[in-house]
């Protein structure tokens, strides 16, 4: 048997609740999803024929390719975003090289660190929760093989201004790194770096259709690079990487603008209304991009965590030293912040005062 040592190291916690009667607020997904109108328009096409025949990317990959304004050989399909990053880790993570990122960070980045040998070198964040960009250029040594930028990063939601993707991605060539640009919540951005991928051949630039396009559930993701690098992953994927209902709902949607455009209005509306509250009521919070922002609740997180389990919301919380005193909430419809700082807001004070 092969030497598995090295992977009793990595923590994987599943969680068994059926999350399907809750109001999710713990993981960014979209609270509403997508309309019910545009749902059953596409299960029209769901024929017994469809699903008896194996999928094919390419009008999903056409389809995305006008609507990212880029060639049909800078884009790859992949299993959601996961998948995309495991390649990467699997195609150009030396072992035992070092892998750079801020941290926290998506933990699913340690976890490849893991599987596939590399040391993971951590910037911490300040503790004003900003990013030291120059600890990020001096880490990347010649013993670098992959470097991460999270743009906006999970899970706070910093962003990075194009000079410093930049520096850090000329710093990487000059060592022979590759630079993943990670855009899983580019939706709520001021601005992406598909450029840099269509320029550099060691940029890769992977987004997802889990978050603005409500599609978690679909597994959904792509890759934009250089055609090399794009020519490297198909060589390791599988025959047919991502199912067809995945490719069928993305390129419906790349194709209906209105609904996109519907989708971030609504999301953008929900953190306004959701500030507002929390500046009426006076609470603590951190907001940058992405769709979630932090609140510092004035009781007890662990306490208020359960209580609000118990009324069917889920929220995210962190072991993480700097956010260990906050919880993380996705946001989404006006309506849906309302309601959910409503039963917040009366817990967070009952609690308050038992204590």
């Amino acid at each position: 048997m092969h030497d598995l040592q090295h992977l009793a190291t990595i923590e994987r916690i599943k969680d068994t609740t059926n999350r399907t009667n809750f109001l999710r607020l713990d993981m960014n997904e979209s609270p509403e999803g997508l309309p019910q109108e545009f749902i059953e328009n596409i299960k029209k096409d769901i024929t017994a024929s469809f699903l008896a025949t194996y999928p094919n990317d390419e009008p999903f990959l056409q389809t995305l390719a006008r609507f990212l304004n880029v060639s049909r050989e800078n884009l790859c399909a992949t299993n959601g975003s996961d998948m995309a990053i495991r390649y990467c880790f699997e195609l150009f993570g030396r072992e035992g090289s070092t892998f750079v990122s801020v941290y926290p960070t998506f933990e699913m980045y340690a976890v490849y660190c893991n599987i596939f040998r590399l040391k993971h070198h951590k910037i911490l964040y300040r503790d004003d929760l900003t990013i030291d960009t120059h600890a990020i250029l001096q880490s990347i040594t010649d013993d670098v093989s992959i470097v991460a930028l999270l743009n906006p990063n999970n899970p706070i939601g910093n962003v990075y201004s194009e000079n410093e993707v930049e520096i850090i991605i000329k710093k990487a060539k000059d060592i022979g790194a590759i630079v993943i640009i990670d855009e899983a919540y580019y939706g709520f951005a001021p601005q992406g770096f598909l450029p840099f991928a269509l320029e550099h051949e060691n940029v890769i630039v992977i987004r997802t259709f889990s978050k603005l396009f409500a599609l978690a559930s679909l597994r959904l993701g792509f890759v934009c690079a250089h055609p090399k690098i794009i020519a490297f992953f198909q060589k390791i994927m599988p025959t047919f990487e991502v199912n067809a209902l995945a490719l069928l709902f993305g390129q419906r949607l790349l194709e209906n603008h209105a609904i996109i455009e519907s989708l971030q209005q609504t999301q953008q509306q929900g953190r306004k209304t959701l500030i507002q509250l929390l500046q009426q009521a006076h609470y603590d919070y951190q907001i940058m991009f992405g769709n979630y922002l932090f609140i510092r609740p004035h009781s007890d997180v662990a306490t208020l965590v359960q209580k609000l389990k118990e009324q069917n919301i889920l929220i995210k919380t962190y072991r993480h030293a700097i956010l260990k005193d906050m919880i993380r909430v996705t946001t989404g419809s006006p309506k849906t912040m309302q309601h959910f700082f409503n039963i917040f807001h009366q817990i967070d004070n009952q609690t308050t005062r038992n204590h």
